[in-house]
């Protein structure tokens, strides 16, 4: 199932706020600031992986 949003996400969805607090602050910080259109596990794990290969800042 698809969230409006990423906080509704990790709020709603047991595995994904688990992922999302295995993350360091940091990390969960960049999400939560640029994370636009992060709305599934699936999303938050490549917006993750993206942030860490290109170094969004």
């Amino acid at each position: 199932m698809d969230c409006e949003n990423i906080s509704q996400l990790i709020s709603s969805n047991v595995e994904a706020t688990q992922y999302f607090n295995s993350l360091s602050a940091e990390m969960q910080q960049k999400i939560l600031d640029r994370g636009t259109g992060v709305n599934t596990l699936d999303k938050l794990k490549e917006f993750k992986n993206l942030v860490e290969n290109n170094g969004l800042k």
